[in-house]
């Protein structure tokens, strides 16, 4: 079947030129119109309304009909060819010339008479407005020949100027005819591509909406509720979190006298972010929580040229147990890097990795996850006080038994979580501080660079040896998290293709001075602004829970209570 198509000629002598180039083609059934700019326009819209799948017009006129209508429009380009004839006839004329238009002539006007060193000035219009100033001006110049569209022509000819007309040639029609076509296939697809995919979203998932990053619901599709069951406020609420894309969140509501499970995920296309709600009933009966879930594509990369690193990594590579597994190491080690080569080995991509805290696993009431998640990460231990440690490996224990891999990360050797690391049921893997596999730090170093080099362009692309040097000979307390920050400082600061010895000093120095700062700071002022400081520091890291402040700060709660109060 033939493709509607409607040309819109902006100057009659065309028409025939383009009945004599559609006898040629059968690919497309040509209707024609003539009609200039704003009346051409007019035309393309009613040309929407009854059918047409393609409009081809040319210069000012195309140019005007892309804003208006939702269906493709083709410009048929000013050629080569249809340049050189013009300019052959404005060849014999010895006054001043130039050409007039828009850009989509004037781009290639220009470029060929830069390249042939032609003496005629090129002016570009944004709108039909400009053109009579233009021409005015010109004239005012001297200027007696000037060449263009339609509306050039005609301005021209009204302020007593020679005017000549760029007109298409037959190649130029019969490469639109060819764009259309191709643009018409590519839409069709295009479209297929789309129907097909809401078919196969709707069969799988049958009740789902999508909204803009601003709030606004731009599709939304429900087959097993009568209405929407996600009220304005909860879809308000539920945009709050900061959704990161390629992760999928889970959040079990209650909705009147129901509970919904609800999927969220945020999608990018090209600069434009979206989130897709799936939602489903579920008989679950657990409090409200959330699940940060992730697919591992790949095996993750794990430098380990060194001793240490090599055995934690063949750890990691033979573990096969279905058991909980404990990571144990300081902060900044690489554990949930790990715990992702972990669960890569052992279900590749095809089961989910999710992620969820400590105290969020306390909530749980019936310890029930969703078939495709394989390992449940759990962190922020250290974050739960001694009474909580205890129901914590109970729950531990008990999301095991469900099939699910446990990777639990531990920073620290309290007495409080001797039931969990010297449980019967748990596997421990160590995690070793990056000053006990300075062996690494080369490779590590590279791989940061190429790393920023890669996603911010930075200019940097090696490392001085003696430079190098320091950074092996440091101690690192922040460990792999502080290294990469380091290098990520460097690399924008350097201008150059190399980070210098210098540079890494001065960072080396800053990082020494802020640990000293975070610490000194504390001990400045008298001995109840001290104390006041050291409270609210020790607050700040229980995520202001007071019970768990004041174990650690080994008084009553009452008394940390008064001692906030003064």
């Amino acid at each position: 079947m033939k493709i509607k198509t409607l040309f819109v000629a902006p100057y009659a002598t065309m028409k025939n030129l383009i009945e004599n180039s559609a006898s040629e083609q059968d690919e497309l059934d040509v209707h024609i119109e003539i009609g200039n700019l704003q009346e051409g326009v007019e035309i393309a819209r009613k040309a929407e309304k009854q059918g047409y799948e393609v409009i081809i017009s040319r210069g000012g006129t195309a140019k005007l009909i892309q804003d208006e209508v939702g269906i493709p429009v083709i410009d048929v380009h000013v050629s080569g060819y249809d340049m050189l004839r013009v300019l052959t006839l404005a060849n014999d004329f010895n006054g001043k010339k130039a050409i007039v238009g828009f850009s989509n002539i004037t781009l290639g006007a220009r470029a060929i008479t830069d390249v042939l060193d032609i003496s005629i000035e090129v002016f570009t219009i944004e709108t039909e407005k400009e053109t009579i100033p233009l021409v005015q001006r010109l004239k005012r110049e001297g200027y007696e020949l000037i060449m263009g569209d339609v509306v050039t022509v005609d301005a021209a000819a009204h302020n007593g100027i020679t005017g000549i007309l760029i007109q298409s040639g037959k190649e130029a029609i019969m490469d639109a005819f060819g764009r259309a076509g191709t643009m018409h296939q590519v839409l069709q697809k295009k479209i297929q591509e789309t129907e097909l995919q809401r078919a196969i979203l709707k069969l799988a998932a049958p009740d789902w909406m999508v909204l803009s990053k601003e709030g606004a619901i731009l599709y939304e599709n429900w087959d097993t509720f009568s209405a929407r069951p996600l009220s304005d406020q909860l879809l308000e609420s539920l945009q709050a979190p900061e959704y990161s894309p390629g992760k999928t969140y889970h959040h079990i509501l209650q909705q009147k006298d129901e509970r919904l499970h609800l999927a969220v995920h945020s999608i990018s296309i090209g600069e434009e972010e979206f989130l897709l709600f799936l939602v489903k009933r579920t008989m679950s009966s657990s409090d409200q929580n959330q699940l940060e879930v992730q697919t591992v594509a790949h095996r993750p990369f794990l430098i380990h040229q060194s001793q240490a690193m090599m055995e934690c990594v063949e750890q990691a590579s033979s573990y096969t147990s279905s058991q909980p597994l404990l990571l144990l190491g300081e902060r900044g080690t690489g554990k949930r890097l790990l715990a992702h080569y972990v669960h890569y080995l052992q279900f590749g991509s095809h089961g989910l990795f999710a992620s969820i805290s400590a105290s969020d696993v306390l909530t749980l009431q019936e310890l029930s996850f969703d078939q495709a998640i394989a390992t449940v990460y759990i962190h922020s231990i250290h974050r739960l006080d001694e009474k909580q440690a205890e129901a914590f490996v109970q729950k531990v224990m008990e999301i095991s038994k469900s099939g699910v891999l446990v990777i639990a990360p531990l920073t620290s050797n309290e007495e409080r979580w001797s039931s969990l690391l010297y449980h019967d049921s748990l596997n421990r893997i160590r995690v070793p501080a990056l000053r006990e596999r300075r062996e690494d730090i080369p490779e590590l170093v590279s791989y940061f660079m190429a790393r920023f080099h890669q996603r911010m362009g930075t200019t940097a692309i090696r490392i001085r040896e003696d430079a190098l040097s320091q950074l092996v000979q440091y101690d690192w307390p922040g460990n792999v998290s502080q290294l990469k920050a380091l290098i990520k400082d460097a690399v924008v600061k350097e201008k150059g293709y190399s980070l210098e010895k210098k540079a890494v000093l001065e960072l080396l120095k800053q990082n020494e001075a802020s640990e000293e700062k975070d610490v000194s700071h504390l001990l400045q002022g008298t001995m109840n602004e001290i104390e006041e400081k050291i409270i609210h520091l020790v607050l700040k890291e229980e995520e202001y829970n007071q019970t768990r402040a004041a174990k650690r700060l080994g008084i009553t709660r009452a008394t940390l209570w008064r001692k906030l109060k003064k």
